[in-house]
């Protein structure tokens, strides 16, 4: 069967996901990927549904005054990796905002503040860490296209990449290849060394020849500090020291040590705006008053250390115990006595029975993509004392559920900002602060 065409649509705004969004015809909503606001295009449905549809474009008869030729050779090839390369930098973060908030005060139910914009000194070259795919039978690795049908081999050619890890991608991806299907991340280890973590498909490790010729190749090789290989279901093989500087995943190192994490940790892939959004967040508990905080999510200190001097005592709950046991070392042996750290599955509403909230002036979030439901719950009880909220986020949506399930609590959204943790993509980082008298 044909699928329909339709002519001029004129592209009106971008939805969250980065799609342009226009209106058919019959009215209903059609999202366009790769549309901007201002284009005219011609399309042809891909789905179509009820009250909505989906299409690609046939021709362009207007270009949006924001669009540009993109600097990514691979965007232009489909690369799903990213999703703005085609947009003014001043107008992206604008655009991903409007309709962050937009979806935010929809799903949240609640009137939100006005939010203020937090832009990334760097769009290109910001990212410490890039998670790639290989193929078997394929010499390279790269992202899955937009569609997530192909994957589109970049190699060392992506933009976004730090140098570093452009680098040892670039000169790495044909002996990774010969492992076979995998998932690739590489990191920075520090300054000038990466770290390799190959996630294989299949559930055998590879032969020890193959092993043996990749610990040499680690060796030999200055910028890659260690591999891990991790068959699935498997124990993984380490070759070389697969661990990476602590200064690559929490803002601020305590003490005068030097620390180590294992690779693989949470981190904030943009070291600029992490130390932006990291200091909006300390100023912000001084303003609230906060001194003593319970804070969920911690990760390996990421917040936690940066905030010691300002704080009487932090108490930091993660779920991973690897993570936890290195975010209580560095507290230790830095004498941080009024940091500590606990185990604890915050989506579990069983969880927080334990905690003393008259203990805490002040709740820091920073939940994964999943939000921080129970956590919410908990502190919309009628009988929880604590005052202060203030709550990061990589998902807006999760967010926006949480904050409409605070307000049912009497708490107060006070202030609201989108931080571009992720140029080029359509992502954001959001931050907002919240009161209940």
């Amino acid at each position: 069967m044909a699928r329909a065409r339709y002519q001029a649509l004129k592209v009106r705004e971008i939805a969250q996901g980065g799609d342009g969004v226009a209106e058919l015809p019959d009215g209903r909503v059609c999202f366009v990927p790769g549309a901007l606001p201002g284009d005219v295009v011609d399309v042809e449905l891909t789905r179509d549904k009820k009250r909505w549809a989906r299409a690609r474009v046939l021709s362009r008869g207007v270009d949006s005054p924001h669009r540009v030729v993109s600097e990514c050779p691979y965007f232009s090839k489909g690369c799903g990796g990213c999703q703005f390369w085609h947009v003014r930098p001043e107008q992206e973060l604008a655009w991903k905002a409007q309709a962050a908030y937009e979806a935010m005060k929809r799903i949240a139910g609640v009137a939100l503040p006005e939010p203020e914009l937090r832009h990334s000194p760097e769009i290109q070259g910001y990212r410490s860490r890039v998670r790639m795919h290989q193929r078997d039978g394929e010499s390279g690795f790269g992202f899955y296209s937009a569609e997530g049908k192909r994957l589109i081999e970049v190699g060392g050619g992506c933009e976004v990449a730090m140098p570093s890890v452009r680098q040892v991608a670039s000169e790495w991806q044909a002996r990774l290849g010969a492992l076979g299907a995998a998932e690739v991340l590489i990191e920075t280890a520090s300054h000038d060394e990466v770290v390799i973590t190959v996630m294989l498909e299949r559930d055998t490790a590879p032969s020890a020849t193959a092993l043996d010729a990749l610990g040499r190749d680690v060796e030999q090789d200055a910028a890659v500090r260690g591999l891990r290989v991790r068959p699935a279901g498997e124990a993984a093989v380490d070759l070389g020291r697969v661990e990476v500087d602590a200064s690559q995943v929490v803002a601020k190192v305590p003490g005068e040590g030097h620390f180590t994490l294992d690779a693989g940790q949470f981190r904030q892939s943009n070291p600029k705006v992490n130390a932006l959004l990291v200091e909006r967040v300390a100023a912000l508990l001084s303003e609230l008053g906060g001194r003593r905080v319970l804070e969920l999510f911690c990760g390996a200190g990421n917040f936690s250390f940066a905030l010691a001097g300002q704080l009487d005592a932090l108490y930091g709950l993660e779920g991973s115990p690897e993570t936890v046991r290195a975010a209580q070392a560095m507290a230790s042996e830095a004498g941080l006595g009024h940091l500590s750290f606990a185990r604890a599955d915050l989506f579990a509403a069983r969880s927080f029975d334990a905690v003393v909230a008259s203990d805490f002036d002040a709740v820091l979030l920073d939940p994964p993509r999943d939000g921080a439901l129970e956590a919410a719950r908990w502190l919309a009880a009628a009988d929880n004392p604590i005052p202060n909220v203030v709550y990061v986020a990589c998902d807006p949506g999760c967010m926006a559920r949480d904050l409409g399930v605070l307000s049912e609590g009497g708490w107060q959204v006070e202030g609201l900002e989108f931080f571009d943790m992720f140029p080029r993509t359509r992502h954001i980082e959001t931050l907002a602060w919240l009161h209940r008298p």
